[in-house]
């Protein structure tokens, strides 16, 4: 099984707050089955929270791209990035999955896919420092498995890991979440981001 990403949402400007931590965005929509969701009101409510806190969102869906590593993400006003590591770009019918429970929300047909495992990381760096990151994933915690998401300076150093949280093993397969973070202080402001597991399972 695989961990998904299918999008992703950030901002370059917002105010920030004297707050000491990041403020976090999380919505689950549990599954169980290997079919799509119809509808997904609680990753959906989160991605909207999330967005509604930020000026100068750039979301890229993947729906004009295709192959594997390196790619260029374009998020608007946000800036460029570029996604690195394993997995490749993914497709199905928009309302169904590839038979395993994977599939693009909301609404797309394509999807970034990639195997668990310490081996098959990705990262995505941005052009300058940002302030907020969100994405969709679908099917993650299926088999148990985990997720983080690390944040690096613009000097490369680790600043910061965060537990993704996901559905319950029994309703996970096809489930879909929506997480995001924001800043809340200039310390916190990071260039990279990087998708590792954090057990042997898969996801």
């Amino acid at each position: 099984m695989s961990k998904v990403l299918t999008s992703v949402a950030l901002a370059a400007a917002f105010a920030f707050t004297n707050a000491h931590a990041y403020n976090t965005f999380s919505g689950i929509d549990p599954n169980g089955a290997e079919v799509a969701l119809a509808s997904t009101p609680n990753s959906t409510a989160a991605e909207t929270s999330f967005k509604g806190n930020l000026q100068g969102v750039g979301t890229e869906t993947f729906e004009t791209q295709s192959g594997s590593a390196p790619l260029v993400l374009n998020f608007g006003v946000a800036g460029t990035a570029t996604l690195l590591g394993g997995g490749s770009v993914a497709s199905v019918t928009p309302g169904s999955t590839n038979g395993f429970g994977r599939y693009s929300v909301p609404g797309g047909s394509r999807y970034w896919e990639v195997e668990a495992g310490a081996g098959n990381t990705f990262e995505i760096d941005f052009s300058q420092e940002i302030a907020a990151f969100g994405f969709y994933g679908i099917d993650i915690g299926d088999f148990s498995g985990t997720l983080q998401i690390q944040l690096f300076d613009d000097t490369n150093t680790l600043i910061n890991t965060v537990d993704v949280p996901s559905a319950a093993s029994n309703v996970a397969n096809a489930s879909v979440l929506y997480f995001g973070l924001i800043a809340q202080n200039d310390a916190e402001l990071f260039k990279s981001i990087k998708f590792v597991t954090t057990s042997g399972s898969e996801i």
